[in-house]
C-alpha cells in the first residue's frame, strides 16, 4: 500500500495520532487515528495539489452546515481546517465506521437482499427524520451510495448518512471518475442545483431500488464513463420524460405504488415527509418479514418443512427449493452427497447413536466449469439451508484488519442464521498455504482467522464447502478432520451426465429431432459450461433463422467450440490425488 503523509503513531496538528494509513479516498488521504479523549476517528487530509482542484469555499461551507447535524445513523464531521504549521494543507474529522460505501458493495455484489435493503432505507431514513429540516432543505446535502456506509461491525449490517463527499466539490467534474453513474440517483431539481425538501426521498427510493433489483429504476441510454457530463444529466431527464419508472418484478403492489410515488419528477406529488416513506416502507419491510427477530433458535438439525425464520436476514438467501433434481446426471456424487452429507443432518439423532457426527466441511476440486458452484448451491437447496457465498473479493478491504473483521461477520451471519452452508469459491484465493508467496505477502493473519472460525463449525449448525480449480495451493491445514474432513473431484461429466444435461438444456426450447445421444457420445472431454455454451450458440442460429434448433445447428456450432479442460490439467488433478493419499477423497 501506498505510504501516505503521515505514518503510524505521527501527530497531526499536534491533536490526532495516526494509527493507521487507510489509503487515497474521495480525493484525500484517509487515516484512522486517535483524537485527545483516545476516541477513533477517519481524518481526510486534503493535500495542496488536491486543494487547488477542490472548490475550498464550497466544501468548507458544506462541511460547516454538515458538522451542526446531529442524528442516528449520521457519520458526524468536523469543519474543515487547516494545518497550523501548513496554511496549504486541509483536514477534517469524521466519525470512524468499520466497514465500505455503498457503492462498492454493490459493485461487488449487484444487488442486496430484501431485507438488508429495506433496512439499509431505513437507517437512513432514521438519519434524515432525527436531523429535521436542516438535512433536508439543505440542497448541497445528497444521498447516493457514493455517501453511504455500510457498518459491518455487527450481525446484520447498517447503513450510514454522510452528507458531503470531497468528490462533490471538485471543479473539473469530468475528473471524478465517480460522479456520473451516481447523477442518476439525484432528482430532477437536483440535477438543476435546485434541490427541494423531497430531494433526497427521491435519491433515497432509487437507491432502494437499486439495492432491491441491480439496475436503476430508468434504463438510461449512457455510457457513463465516456459521455461528458452535461450529456449524462441531458439523457437522464429525456429517459424519465419518456417512460415510467421499471417494474419491480415479483413485488407486492403497495412496493410498486411506494415507487411510483416516491419517484414522481414533480417535488409536490412524492412524499412530502421522511417520517411518511419510513411509516410505509416499515410496513413494507413487516409485511414481508412477519417474525420477532428478538430471538435466535439454537440449532436442533434440519427439517425440509421448516419455514420460520429464526433471524432478520434468513429470508432474503432462501432459494426456491429444486435441490438435486436441477443437478443433470453426476448420480455418484448426489450418491455420495446424500449419504456422508444429507441424510446425518436429516437424521441426526440416529446417526448420533451410531457415533457419527455429521461431517463440518468438504472440499470440492477439480477443472474450471464443471458445476462446483452449482452443485453446492443445490446441496444447500436440498438441506434447505441458508446459503452464504464468498468470494476472494468479498473479503478485500482496504482497512486495517478490516478482511479479519469480515470474516468474522461472515461466521457471526452464519451462526445467527444456522444451519447455513457457506460456499467459499476460489477458496486457494483465500486461504493460501502460508509458506506460499501470497501466504507471506501479510496473510497469514487472515488464514489463521479463518482456520479458528472453521474449526468444528459443524457444531453450531453451519457446513462448509470449499471449491477450487488449484488444490495444490491450498493451505494443507484446512484439509484436516474438524476442517474439511471429505475431499470430492468434480470432472468432466460423463456420457450419462453430458446426455442429462443436454435434456435440461434443451428442455422448453424449440427443437426439431435433435440427436441427444449422438450428442453426448460427440462431446466427450467438455466441461458442463462448454455443453451450456454450446446450446446456447445453437439456439442463437436457430433464432436468427427462426427456426427450431436442431442438429444442423450443433454441427455448426462444434466446429469452434473446443473442450475448455486440457490433458495437462486432468493429469494435474491425478497427480495431486496421488500425492495426497491421506485424505478421504471420493469420486
Amino acid at each position: 500500500m501506498k505510504h501516505g503523509t503521515f505514518r503510524k503513531n505521527m501527530m497531526i496538528d499536534g491533536q490526532y495520532q495516526v494509527v493507521a494509513y487507510v489509503g487515497e479516498s474521495d480525493f484525500c488521504e484517509l487515516y484512522r487515528v486517535k483524537n485527545p479523549q483516545q476516541e477513533v476517528k477517519f481524518l481526510q487530509l486534503l493535500s495542496p495539489r488536491c486543494c487547488e482542484e477542490v472548490d475550498l469555499p464550497a466544501l468548507s461551507a458544506s462541511l460547516s452546515r454538515a458538522s451542526q447535524l446531529k442524528a442516528v445513523n449520521l457519520l458526524n464531521c468536523s469543519p474543515l481546517q487547516q494545518m497550523a504549521d501548513d496554511r496549504t494543507t486541509r483536514y477534517f474529522i469524521m466519525d470512524f465506521i468499520s466497514g465500505e460505501p455503498l457503492s462498492a458493495l454493490l459493485v461487488r455484489e449487484i444487488s442486496v437482499s430484501p431485507y438488508e435493503s429495506y433496512q439499509f432505507a431505513l437507517d437512513l431514513l432514521n438519519a434524515l427524520v432525527s436531523a429535521g429540516k436542516l438535512a433536508l432543505q439543505d440542497e448541497h446535502f445528497v444521498m447516493t451510495p457514493n455517501h453511504i456506509f455500510i457498518d459491518y461491525a455487527a450481525d446484520l449490517r447498517h447503513a450510514f448518512w454522510r452528507p458531503v463527499c470531497v468528490g462533490d466539490f471538485v471543479k473539473n467534474k469530468e475528473q471524478n471518475d465517480t460522479s456520473h453513474i451516481h447523477l442518476a440517483y439525484l432528482s430532477p431539481e437536483a440535477l438543476q442545483g435546485q434541490g427541494a425538501q423531497t430531494s433526497q426521498l427521491f435519491s433515497l427510493a432509487s437507491i432502494l431500488y437499486r439495492c432491491l433489483t441491480g439496475h436503476h429504476p430508468w434504463d438510461y441510454p449512457i455510457d457513463w464513463q465516456q459521455d461528458a457530463m452535461a450529456t449524462v444529466i441531458e439523457m437522464i431527464g429525456r429517459t424519465r420524460l419518456s417512460a415510467e419508472p421499471g417494474h419491480v418484478g415479483h413485488s407486492s403492489q403497495q412496493l410498486q405504488e411506494m415507487f411510483d410515488r416516491a419517484l414522481k419528477l414533480e417535488p409536490v406529488q412524492r412524499y412530502q415527509h421522511a417520517s411518511e416513506l419510513q411509516q410505509v416502507i416499515t410496513r413494507l419491510r413487516d409485511e414481508m418479514f412477519s417474525f420477532d427477530s428478538t430471538e435466535v433458535s439454537p440449532y436442533t438439525g434440519p427439517s425440509k418443512e421448516k419455514t420460520s425464520v429464526p433471524t432478520e436476514e434468513q429470508p432474503s438467501c432462501r432459494h426456491v427449493v429444486q435441490g438435486f433434481d436441477a443437478i443433470a446426471g453426476m448420480e455418484g456424487i448426489k450418491s455420495l452427497l446424500y449419504k456422508d452429507i444429507i441424510a446425518p443432518l436429516r437424521d441426526k439423532e440416529r446417526y448420533l447413536a451410531y457415533g457419527i457426527q455429521p461431517i463440518n466441511g468438504l472440499l470440492f476440486y477439480g477443472p474450471p466449469g464443471c458445476g462446483k458452484t452449482f452443485i453446492a448451491q443445490k446441496l444447500a437447496e436440498e438441506l434447505g439451508f441458508f446459503y452464504l457465498e464468498l468470494k476472494p473479493s468479498d473479503l478485500a478491504s482496504t482497512y486495517i484488519h478490516g478482511t479479519q473483521e469480515k470474516i468474522g461477520h461472515l461466521f457471526r451471519r452464519a451462526k445467527a442464521n444456522a444451519p447455513t452452508l457457506i460456499f467459499i469459491d476460489e477458496v486457494d484465493a483465500i486461504l493460501p498455504a502460508r509458506d506460499s508467496e501470497l501466504g507471506h505477502h501479510g496473510y497469514a493473519s487472515e488464514v489463521n482467522e479463518f482456520l479458528a472460525q472453521m474449526n468444528h463449525c459443524g457444531e453450531q449448525g453451519i457446513v462448509i464447502v470449499a471449491a477450487t480449480n488449484l488444490p495444490e495451493r491450498i493451505d494443507p491445514a484446512i484439509l484436516r478432520t474438524g476442517r474439511l474432513d471429505k475431499v470430492i473431484y468434480i470432472g468432466l461429466p460423463d456420457f450419462t451426465a453430458r446426455q442429462a444435461l443436454f435434456g435440461l438444456l434443451l428442455k422448453d426450447r424449440p427443437t426439431y429431432h435433435v440427436d441427444i445421444p449422438g450428442l453426448a457420445m460427440l462431446t466427450e472431454g467438455y466441461v458442463t459450461s462448454d455443453l451450456s455454451f454450446m446450446v446456447n450458440e445453437a439456439a442463437k442460429l436457430a433464432l436468427e433463422n427462426h427456426e427450431p434448433i436442431s442438429d444442423r445447428h450443433f454441427s455448426l456450432v462444434r466446429t469452434c467450440v473446443r473442450p475448455s479442460v486440457t490433458e495437462e490439467q486432468i493429469r494435474r488433478y491425478a497427480n495431486f490425488r496421488s500425492e495426497n493419499p491421506d485424505q478421504p477423497q471420493s469420486i
